[in-house]
């Protein structure tokens, strides 16, 4: 199976809009114009995954982010027998091709500390 997977011919949408992506299977980069491809993933349902991503405290950070996905048509769809390793295989050629730094660092999470004059939001702790 060919699948186009460079990100100059996927539909994009800003990462603030994420809402309106579809709920399809699919393969996604998120980055920005400066750096198109930061993080290369895969998704069962594109919209489910990007409402509680697990690097959504890195992708928040990223200036004027975008994510750029290929949907899995329905006639590739009926083809496949197993959805999960054709996604793998598609993410893990795009991430070798690409290099894209966030999918080599480890995940963030957001530490929320409360102080006197209210809740203060701290970045940068490894997620265990």
């Amino acid at each position: 199976m060919k699948l186009n997977l460079n990100y100059k011919d996927m539909s994009v949408l800003s990462y603030i809009h994420r809402r309106k992506l579809p709920s399809a299977p699919g393969i996604y980069y998120v980055g920005n114009h400066d750096c198109p491809v930061m993080y290369i993933g895969l998704a069962h349902n594109l919209k489910k995954r990007h409402l509680n991503h697990h690097r959504q405290v890195q992708f928040n950070k990223i200036q004027n982010a975008v994510i750029y996905y290929r949907v899995l048509a329905e006639d590739v769809l009926t083809k496949i027998s197993n959805l999960r390793a054709v996604l793998m295989r598609l993410e893990k050629q795009s991430i070798s091709y690409y290099k894209p730094p966030l999918n080599y660092t480890p995940v963030l999470r957001a530490i929320y500390l409360q102080d006197r004059k209210g809740v203060i939001l701290r970045f940068g702790q490894n997620e265990s």
